[in-house]
């Protein structure tokens, strides 16, 4: 399959650095399944979120953050909100927005990849975990800041923890209180 081995070539130049040779790929190979496949195909999806890698790993975050959001629209739309491959386009949308700083933003989209997750059934998986696991690190360096910012004492923070602690054990799962019963 030609296209096959185009979009293949395309992630072997990224693997490798090679940059300027993947970036023509990628759009040859989205233009391709496009006239296809449809514009409301999967694969043309999945080609637009390959970009936006491509994009990231040239820490290219206005292009990168542009491609992520056309492939969030797209899976949402043709395979919904709460798919596999949906969460994993939230996730990276996710990290562009960390890496531009934007906290509460990718904190939400966090949140809702694990959500995503949890709804189609792999909320226990190994992507999840890791999802959780930055919204964890995010979550907590949200709260370090809030404390230091406004003096709040330590004794303050150890509270709010211990009271998210025993709303899990009551069921009351809220994210920051996932995160608590998960490091149990």
């Amino acid at each position: 399959n030609p296209l096959a081995s185009l979009i293949l070539q395309a992630e072997v130049y990224r693997l490798q650095g090679m940059f300027a040779q993947a970036e023509p790929l990628y759009l040859e190979a989205i233009q391709r399944l496009k006239e296809s496949l449809g514009e409301d195909s999967p694969a043309v999806a999945g080609a637009i979120h390959n970009l936006a890698g491509l994009y990231f790993s040239q820490k290219k975050m206005k292009e990168s953050k542009e491609y992520y959001q056309e492939a969030l629209r797209r899976k949402s739309r043709v395979l919904g909100s709460s798919h596999p491959d949906t969460a994993t386009t939230l996730f990276h949308l996710a990290e562009v927005l960390r890496m531009e700083g934007q906290t509460a933003d990718a904190i939400s989209l966090l949140s809702q990849s694990v959500s995503a997750l949890e709804d189609s059934g792999a909320g226990t998986s190994p992507a999840a975990c890791r999802r959780l696991s930055r919204l964890s690190e995010l979550l907590l360096a949200e709260v370090w800041k809030v404390v230091h910012l406004r003096g709040v004492h330590l004794a303050a923070y150890v509270h709010l923890c211990a009271d998210e602690s025993r709303a899990c054990r009551a069921g009351q799962r809220n994210v920051l209180s996932r995160m608590l019963c998960c490091a149990r």
